[in-house]
């Protein structure tokens, strides 16, 4: 009988864990002091192990924790405007669970309209005592899931022993020691805290029923209070629909939304995680213009968010999707209509009498909204001596584009240098030139600013060999030996390929040792001592094998 009672409670408690953990659950210890501040101690194992947000009132946190078991090192956490977020470390242990230890000011539990004194006792969530409405309020004494999802909830309360116990916790068992009172209780199903109530007080002497009636009329103070934090925590969308729609809330509007579920739509641009702010509260915003503008809140999502961000923080934003190369349309569209600002223009000026430089600009912005990529242009040097020019000859492939550019970049001679800058409006064939008094060792184009133009030169052999010995940065250098390796002449070959034999990059030592069989005999034994010593001291074993492979091929 004993073993089989074992093995039934062990049962119960690994389905009680498992239900946990697929819907969070809520661990608490309370001493129960009236009239002082109240000191509480909580173990939260969320639901979603990413990130944590809970709701939890007027509250001081003492101390966030990790508990794997026992309590071990502190977690970083933001608290603000009673939402607390926390996220546990990628390496926790998937039992593990967070700690928070925190103090409630009896002054806030006084001043709160969810929470009614008795004498002795409190009564949290009155109008949930008679029916599980969500009548209460969520976070007031507890931290409950911001999301509002529900959560298995155990509640370790100590208090004096004159006082009774009102909850839809059940009583595991409890123990009485000089006059004060120990009760273990737990919820038997998963709950919301909007649903939860707890009435602690001298019942023999004090009527439930009282409670409640003499509560039911703080009803619209609940529900005040409920709008005036929707309205704290999301004034600015609330301006901004206001505004779009030209459309004045009502005290009903504003209730309906403050109880909207978090959405569950995403974003693709600007993506939650680059904004301010938790994902639950951004849910929240975007349920909020899901209910105003239906199919085009992605469009509003992203102006209000440009808006609340300000032009340095929306530029780090637009340059952060343009580096990654972004085809979103959303994107695009207002990383030109970015641009056309900085030229003091709109989309809106397609409708009024335009200069022709300016046509051109929002000819421009048009199309690369709809390419959404940038444009790729081959560009060739001819040096013109007698002229004192060098000629840049631009082609790319779309025909009727005539392209507002700038052209810059730097011209290296024997002793110094000079910089360049042509303005153009490119035709998909198109001629410009520099003015030049002396031939230039090498030419360095300058990338384009806004990203919308990818150059694709047809780099002379003498700029080439120039950057390989000489060019200003290590990857100038580096690509200038890759061209080389792919078009140098048999006898320039072998200078290059022993050059990517003795660079420190692993990538042009492969590429050097692949060259390597092409050479001619005589540029083999050139290059013997470069690759003996790679043979012997290479640290990349397949690199080292390959020119061990290489110098047998060599014998006779």
């Amino acid at each position: 009988m004993h073993r089989s009672a074992f093995w039934a409670l062990l049962f119960i408690l690994f389905y009680t864990l498992s239900l946990s953990a697929q819907e969070g659950s809520l661990e608490l210890n309370w001493r129960y002091q009236e009239g002082q501040s109240q000191n509480l101690e909580a173990w939260i194992y969320p639901a979603n192990r990413a990130e944590s947000c809970y709701i939890l009132r007027s509250a001081t946190i003492l101390e966030v924790r990790l508990s794997e078991g026992r309590l071990k090192q502190n977690l970083p956490y933001n608290y603000e405007g009673d939402h607390l977020c926390v996220r546990l470390p990628a390496e926790a242990d998937s039992k593990a669970r967070i700690y928070i230890h925190y103090r409630i000011d009896w002054s806030s539990i006084e001043a709160s309209a969810f929470i009614a004194l008795l004498n002795p006792g409190i009564v949290l969530n009155a109008l949930n005592i008679e029916s599980s409405a969500a009548n209460g309020d969520a976070g007031q004494l507890f931290p409950a899931p911001a999301n509002d999802e529900r959560q298995y909830i155990r509640l370790n309360l100590s208090m004096p022993e004159n006082l009774r116990l009102e909850s839809p916790l059940k009583a595991e068992f409890e123990v009485s020691k000089e006059l004060q009172q120990s009760l273990f209780l737990k919820s038997e199903q998963a709950i919301r805290m909007s649903e939860f109530y707890l009435a602690l007080g001298d019942f023999r002497h004090f009527d439930l029923d009282d409670v409640q009636e003499n509560l039911a009329d703080q009803n619209k103070i609940l529900e005040d209070q409920k709008i005036e934090d929707f309205q704290n925590r999301h004034q600015a969308l609330i301006h901004y629909i206001a505004r779009e729609k030209e459309w004045m809330f009502t005290r009903e509007g504003l209730l309906a939304l403050s109880e909207l579920k978090a959405s569950t739509a995403i974003p693709s641009f600007p993506k939650k995680e680059d904004l301010k702010g938790s994902a639950n509260h951004q849910a929240i915003q975007i349920a909020i213009l899901e209910e105003y503008f239906s199919q085009d809140w992605p469009q509003h999502w992203a102006q209000f968010w440009k808006e609340q961000l300000g032009p340095e923080e929306w530029h780090v934003v637009l340059t952060k999707y343009k580096t990654a190369e972004s085809e979103n349309s959303l994107f695009w569209n207002h990383y030109m209509t970015y641009y056309l600002e900085s030229k003091g223009l709109s989309w809106a000026d397609t409708n009024r009498s335009l200069n022709p430089m300016d046509s051109l600009e929002i000819a421009k912005a048009r199309f690369f909204q709809d390419s959404r990529k940038a444009l790729v242009i081959d560009i060739n040097y001819r040096l013109m001596a007698r002229e004192n020019r060098l000629y840049l000859y631009t082609e790319f492939a779309d025909s009727n584009l005539n392209l507002p550019t700038e052209i810059a970049g730097q011209l290296s001679f024997q002793a110094d240098s000079q910089r360049f800058n042509i303005k153009a409006n490119l035709k998909p064939q198109d001629t410009l030139f520099i003015e030049i008094v002396e031939a230039p060792r090498s030419l360095y184009l300058d990338p384009d600013p806004w990203g919308l133009i990818s150059w694709r030169e047809n780099r002379p052999l003498t700029y080439l060999l120039y950057d390989l010995s000489q060019g200003p940065s290590p990857d100038i250098r580096r690509q200038a030996l890759l061209k080389l390796l792919e078009s140098a002449q048999p006898k320039l070959l072998t200078t290059v390929v022993g050059v990517a034999l003795d660079s420190e990059d692993p990538e042009l030592r492969k590429l050097g040792l692949e060259k390597f069989s092409s050479l001619r005999p005589g540029g083999k034994n050139r290059l013997r001592s470069s690759l003996e010593a790679m043979a012997q001291d290479e640290a990349d074993v397949k690199l080292k094998q390959k020119a061990q492979e290489l110098l047998l091929e060599m014998e006779p």
